[in-house]
């Protein structure tokens, strides 16, 4: 079923009033007897389908996430390597929580910003024909590091 209001799916998610979980409208008018359901029909009390399991899996997929995940995540996302396949599995994955998978896309974009970025100062270099050489870089910055005075 899907919301007049807000145009979100929510055959998984209905409730007993019979309004959008997303943007609390009233939908007694869109249904039937039963609210669709992916795994099975059942009629409830009030003549709709609400099950419990549903409203669970609602909830902990939007519940908030303590600091200590938050915490935990960050320091997957900074390992190397791992980082990338924790981030694609918890972006794009159904069923993750939703303040995860937004955290991790924004990780996601992050490293994207970082990589274009980067690409561009490499082609920027490059066009100005400016060594890329790491030696170069180092001994220039150590000639920087010896120029200043000691106190």
């Amino acid at each position: 079923m899907i919301c007049d209001g807000c145009n979100n799916e929510i055959g998984n998610f209905m409730n007993e009033e019979m309004v959008c979980p997303f943007c609390s409208k009233d939908l007694s008018h869109l249904s039937g007897d039963y609210v669709e359901n992916k795994t099975s029909m059942q009629p409830s009390d009030s003549g709709n389908m609400c099950l419990e399991s549903n409203k669970k899996v609602y909830a902990k997929k939007i519940a908030p996430i303590s600091t200590f995940c938050f915490m935990l995540l960050q320091i997957v996302f900074f390992v190397p390597i791992v980082n990338l396949l924790f981030l694609f599995a918890l972006s794009f994955k159904d069923g993750v929580n939703e303040n995860i998978r937004a955290f991790a896309r924004s990780f996601l974009v992050w490293y994207a910003i970082i990589c274009t970025a980067l690409l561009a100062l490499i082609v920027a270099l490059l066009i100005k024909r400016y060594p890329i050489d790491l030696f170069y870089w180092f001994t220039q910055f150590k000639s920087i590091i010896n120029s200043i005075p000691d106190f």
